[in-house]
């Protein structure tokens, strides 16, 4: 619905079905970092730990929504479109900081035993 909705067009629109993406995803960024804290608590990429990386992620994603929405309010679209991508990267690379996870869990899978033919 959003693409139906462009800024410069629709602007009451757009600020509503961006607002409720926005809050969605730095709500499910700020729970998932909670959530994975105890559990990823060694669990590192790149020789960077993953908690401290999705703390900040998660604190430039909430200063950007805040940034965007004030300079939204002043009138000043660039600068609101500037932290809107901002925003948007950043809570993309929280949802990417899950990916070293899925890379240990399948390592750590083992392969189902093969059964081998009767002998005989």
């Amino acid at each position: 619905m959003i693409t139906r909705h462009p800024f410069n067009v629709s602007f009451l629109g757009h600020l509503f079905y961006a607002n409720n993406i926005f809050y969605g995803s730095l709500a499910w960024g700020g729970l998932m970092t909670l959530a994975r804290g105890g559990l990823d608590r060694q669990l590192a990429c790149c020789g960077l730990k993953l908690n401290p990386w999705r703390w900040i992620l998660l604190g430039v994603g909430v200063v950007s929504y805040l940034l965007m929405t004030t300079l939204a309010a002043q009138k000043s679209f660039n600068g609101a479109a500037l932290f809107e991508w901002l925003l948007t990267i950043s809570t993309e690379m929280l949802t990417l900081s899950l990916l070293p996870i899925l890379a240990a869990a399948a390592d750590s899978a083992e392969p189902p035993p093969v059964e081998g033919l009767p002998a005989g």
